[in-house]
């Protein structure tokens, strides 16, 4: 049998990191995606909330609103076009976000809204701050963390962090200890978008000071989640709708051009998907389970089909008839087993 299957290069992410200028926590989550110097997966272009534009975030996988309560209209109209398309937002409000403006802005993409900044009490022991609980480790952004040397999640301190409200579309992966919400997830059409209720700052947290490489895993798995969410599925099965656009040129795995739209998966093989743009190739395999030739054996058949001497059956109209092995087999439902 033949399996048809794609292998692709996934090129450098592009990350649109937004800012205040002089704020230096953007130099910490710059450098944890892009150390100087070395390979990552991530290209990370910087702006400030003003100069963010529509054309910046169109070009952009994810877009990181690092303490920023707005950015200007056009970019603002431009980030739930973003997650339509598969791309992903990360908002990490901090000291210099209002309530007011960042609800208004981003509230209806947004995993929650602010409510208030709160101070963290310190712990029953003396420690100061709250520290994270409840964390989903079965979650793409945390299943790292149950492997050695890649850090303990619950182990930096959280001195200060934002309340939240209306938070009912998203879904909490992790929690502080008091049972706030810490880190949040929602899905926007095909995107999605992540908050961080806690701001990258020593007068915030230790996170990004804390021993081992729990800050550079951390920023790495949620932008490679956010990512991954806008690649689409490439592998499908005879009878699959395969995404394409009234525009977009198809072709089956003998080459000819597909004109029905949807266009349906009609043979195993490659379809390739054009755009104008770019290609995309879908690998279309039979269903397993009909290349499977153990799905019955002979003697599972004959003993389905033959009756047994003195047996009632019940017939295709619902009346029992005595199959009393002389005939062999009930005419009237033996289509039951041919289909």
């Amino acid at each position: 049998s033949v399996f048809y299957f794609n292998t692709r290069v996934i090129p450098a992410i592009k990350v649109a990191l937004v800012s205040p200028s002089d704020d230096r926590s953007a130099r910490f989550v710059g450098m944890a995606l892009q150390p100087p110097g070395a390979e990552s997966p991530f290209k990370v272009k910087t702006f400030t909330a003003q100069s963010l534009t529509a054309k910046d975030v169109n070009e952009s996988a994810i877009v990181i609103l690092n303490n920023v309560d707005s950015v200007t209209s056009d970019a603002a109209q431009a980030l739930p076009g973003l997650l339509k398309r598969g791309g992903g937002v990360l908002f990490m409000p901090g000291d210099r976000t209002t309530m007011a403006k960042f609800n208004e802005c981003f509230g209806t993409i947004s995993p929650a809204k602010l409510s208030r900044t709160v101070q963290s009490p310190a712990s029953e022991e003396g420690e100061p701050g709250l520290t994270l609980s409840k964390i989903n480790t079965e979650h793409p952004m945390f299943e790292i963390f149950q492997h050695p040397h890649h850090g303990d999640l619950s182990g930096p301190r959280f001195f200060r962090y934002w309340e939240l409200t209306d938070s009912q579309l998203s879904r909490v992966h992790a929690r502080f200890s008091n049972d706030r919400p810490a880190i949040l997830e929602r899905q926007v059409d095909q995107g999605i978008s992540v908050m961080l209720a806690s701001f990258i700052n020593s007068e915030w947290n230790n996170l990004a000071l804390e021993k081992g490489p729990i800050f550079v895993s951390l920023m790495h798995q949620i932008c490679r989640y956010l990512s991954m969410r806008g690649e689409g599925k490439r592998d499908c099965l005879v009878g699959d709708n395969l995404k394409a656009g009234a525009t977009d040129q198809v072709t089956d795995p003998s080459g000819k051009n597909v004109t029905e739209r949807p266009v349906i998966a009609h043979e195993a093989g490659f379809y390739i998907v054009d755009s104008g743009a770019g290609k995309i190739r879908y690998a279309v395999n039979t269903a397993p389970g009909e290349a499977d030739p153990a799905g019955m054996t002979p003697e599972e058949l004959t003993l389905a089909v033959v009756s047994v001497q003195g047996e009632n059956v019940e017939t295709a109209g619902g009346e029992a008839s005595d199959r009393d092995g002389k005939s062999g087999v009930d005419r009237k439902s033996i289509w039951r087993y041919v289909i």
